[in-house]
């Protein structure tokens, strides 16, 4: 009965850890509809709200990823395979990648390299940059496996170090404020003061998780009001990624996470499914997009609807396309880690 008991347990937290991913990639889909909507659909209110809200993307996906690697024994044999896998990916997808785009230079300009060939891409996802920048994810999580195998999980997912990257990144957010440093000088993938925190954040949630189980979607709501509120009327610092190091992101951040893991899960096989499309979402949508735009798919309209059935559409078709792509054996290979 006991053993019965710590699978289920261990099966529901698995349940909501993939259902924190899914919410996770649906936000990034929004963000980046919202960002590239914005040179044919002026001044939509509902797209301001939408981007504040999606704010926690990327947030969520490093507390994920900390909460799963808090009980593993994070060895350097075990990041160097991870960090082999990820280049490999990266390698493969953006060779891919650069096919597609060429092609479509080639239709619109009758030359293959209308801008330029594209080998820059292979080395300038680190810094957010080329055809694949939504890569740069893939080098700070890189950098992170990195200091989980030097920092033991003890020391790294504890109060101190925690306390330590709240303030770094709260300080960060202040010269934001005041002078935009980070996006004058810092690109995402080395904003480590962020990541660690909320890698670590994840962790520490995963040890004191029965004591956070009043958190439920009501929570989410208020804070989440709050939230958009700060972002859309307070200080504008040029994206919402500069608001990362805010206490009010770091507690809508908070508050989304744990009440995932306290909402019970009945039947979890969709969103197992849609977590598992993660890596071929994020890799893809871009590229999937700009084909939308190629082929004039889009809603030119300056409308609040129109925004809003533009998300539809490219969520839909995103996922609705990975899922068709991960029923390749060869596409599987591709998308493996």
């Amino acid at each position: 009965m006991n053993i019965i008991t710590v699978n289920v347990v261990q099966s529901q937290r698995n349940t909501s850890v993939d259902a924190i991913k899914v919410i996770a990639m649906t936000m990034v889909l929004l963000l980046h509809t919202g960002v590239s909507s914005a040179s044919f659909i002026d001044n939509s209110n509902s797209r301001d709200v939408v981007y504040a809200i999606c704010c926690i993307a990327v947030p969520l996906f490093f507390m994920a990823s900390g909460y799963l690697m808090q009980t593993r024994e994070v060895s350097l044999a075990y990041v160097k395979k991870k960090v082999f896998g990820i280049l490999k990916f990266i390698i493969i997808t953006i060779s891919l990648a650069l096919i597609v785009y060429n092609l479509i230079d080639y239709i619109n300009n009758g030359r293959l390299t209308s801008r330029g060939l594209g080998i820059a891409s292979y080395f300038s996802w680190t810094v957010q940059k080329g055809y694949m920048w939504q890569y740069w994810y893939f080098g700070a999580m890189i950098l992170l496996y990195i200091i989980n195998a030097l920092i033991p999980n003890e020391i790294l997912f504890s109060y101190k170090i925690l306390s330590i990257m709240v303030l770094a990144s709260f300080l960060a957010f202040i010269l934001n404020a005041l002078c935009q440093f980070e996006k004058m000088y810092l690109p995402q993938t080395f904003r480590l003061y962020y990541w660690v925190m909320f890698y670590c954040m994840g962790g520490v949630i995963r040890k004191k998780e029965k004591s956070l189980t009043m958190i439920n979607w009501l929570w989410v709501l208020l804070v989440s009001i709050v939230y958009v509120f700060f972002q859309c009327f307070g200080p504008d610092l040029g994206g919402n990624e500069f608001y990362f190091g805010s206490v009010l992101c770091m507690v809508y951040a908070v508050c989304v996470f744990c009440a995932c893991l306290n909402t019970v899960i009945k039947n979890g096989g969709i969103i197992n499914l849609l977590s598992s499309l993660f890596l071929p979402v994020y890799a893809l949508h871009v590229l999937f997009y700009d084909i939308l735009k190629f082929l004039g798919i889009g809603v030119n309209v300056n409308q609040e609807w129109g925004f809003l059935v533009l998300c539809i559409v490219h969520c839909t078709l995103t996922i609705l396309l990975c899922w068709m792509l991960m029923r390749i054996k060869f596409m599987k290979k591709i998308f493996k880690i």
